[in-house]
């Protein structure tokens, strides 16, 4: 039996196009390119054993990964999302198991025209190549549009069986996931966080400042309300509860040093603070300058500033 090796997000576009690629009686084992910023693992699993297909999860080096979207060979998309050279590592990964699975084609759920970095034809044509795979990446959601495969030429696919769908309509894609019984999400790529301007550029100021790069975790950049002091600290407020308990958690999961601190109100109402970066003389007197922007004149004898050292 031919086999191949098909992309999953925990996306109906992924799950259908595998599913088109199966019933024509392809092996096909499944793979997830799950980042730090895209957590997929959960959904694709659910996607692979709806299909009823293995699945390998490649999570990238998490300071490897940054260096890809601190400089992106095929620029950003409206945020910090570097769609192109994301989903070319993806493919690098997709191939480096077909081969060893000695599988023939790659399959994708990309579909032509969407209104998503990458899905314009030339994007589509250009990933083929740089991945060096050259007529064995399958598209059959939009492989009637597309130049037919080595798969479809020399019989192994039926293109017939395959589709023409174009642009971001999702009408057609739900109608087949429910012939093929998939309930996979409709967010696709809205999961990553990458794809939001405001989050891309709290990262991107990251990015650029000089803290070490493996204090940069993908929480960090959730809170909107944050104020870099010469690219060399960050000070992060709460605005409201929930926010409060969630820096509280980042503190926790952030490295034992003596420049990352953590500031909680002791007997009034007001916000948890996080310093990066910064000693604790100079961490206090920028929390409570903050604090006094707010209209909260407090003491410093009432904020409670902890460190991992020293609590």
């Amino acid at each position: 039996m031919s086999r191949c090796v098909a992309l999953l997000s925990g996306d109906l576009d992924g799950a259908v196009a595998a599913a088109l690629v199966q019933v024509q009686g392809i092996e096909v084992h499944t793979l997830a390119y799950a980042t730090q910023f895209s957590p997929v693992e959960e959904a694709a699993r659910q996607s692979a054993e709806q299909l009823q297909v293995p699945i390998r999860i490649v999570q990238p080096e998490p300071t490897e990964y940054l260096q890809l979207v601190a400089r992106p060979r095929f620029g950003y998309g409206k945020g910090a999302n570097p769609c192109c050279d994301c989903r070319l590592a993806m493919l690098r990964a997709a191939v480096a198991w077909m081969n060893e699975l000695e599988a023939e084609f790659i399959v994708t759920g990309d579909v032509l025209g969407q209104k998503m970095m990458g899905q314009k034809r030339s994007h589509l044509e250009m990933m083929e190549h740089h991945a060096g795979i050259p007529g064995r990446l399958v598209r059959p959601l939009s492989a009637k549009l597309l130049t037919p495969t080595l798969p479809e030429t020399t019989g192994l696919l039926d293109r017939e069986r395959f589709h023409a769908i174009h642009g971001s309509g999702r009408r057609k894609i739900r109608d087949l996931a429910k012939r093929f019984g998939l309930t996979g999400s409709e967010k696709g790529a809205s999961r990553c966080r990458l794809v939001d301007p405001a989050y891309g550029a709290r990262l991107q100021a990251g990015l650029a400042s000089k803290l070490p790069k493996t204090w940069l975790l993908p929480e960090l950049f959730d809170f909107p309300r944050q104020r870099w002091i010469d690219q060399r600290g960050l000070i992060v407020s709460g605005r409201n509860q929930a926010e409060n308990e969630k820096l509280t958690l980042l503190f926790g999961r952030l490295p034992a040093d003596p420049t990352i601190l953590l500031a909680t109100p002791l007997g009034f109402p007001g916000p948890t603070v996080l310093s990066v970066g910064l000693s604790r003389a100079e961490a206090e007197r920028q929390i409570l300058a903050g604090l006094r922007d707010k209209g909260i004149n407090i003491g410093g004898e009432r904020l409670r500033i902890t460190d991992k050292l020293t609590e």
